[in-house]
């Protein structure tokens, strides 16, 4: 989001403040979605891991491609390189749907002990 900002107050860019806000802000409702689906099953959410995937994989391909063709590391290098982490993270997100986490305490984990 901040990255949107700025370069909307220096070089006087709204599709990067629209943008980068945009991509910000829903991927902040996604992931406060998705904490609170983890609260309450204790397994990921899958349409959260899905969608953000979706805008990161958009990030990052939009930046690797602005990279390429300035070769400036700031902010398009950064940015790109930064979204594949967090692509490889939703993958790993989308592999552990449905799958119990640790349990939540004490009595849960005398539960799984007796399976």
């Amino acid at each position: 989001m901040a990255g949107g900002v700025a370069a909307f107050f220096t070089k006087k860019s709204l599709p990067s403040l629209i943008m980068g806000t945009g991509s910000a802000a829903t991927i902040a409702l996604m992931a406060a979605h998705s904490y609170r689906h983890f609260k309450e099953t204790r397994t990921q959410s899958g349409a959260t891991a899905g969608l953000s995937l979706g805008i990161s994989v958009a990030i990052t391909v939009v930046m690797i491609k602005r990279y390429l063709s300035t070769g400036k590391v700031m902010p398009a290098g950064a940015v790109g390189a930064l979204s594949v982490f967090m692509d490889v993270f939703y993958l790993w997100c989308l592999t552990r749907v449905g799958r119990p986490a640790m349990p939540k305490n004490e009595n849960d984990k005398a539960a799984k002990k007796e399976r």
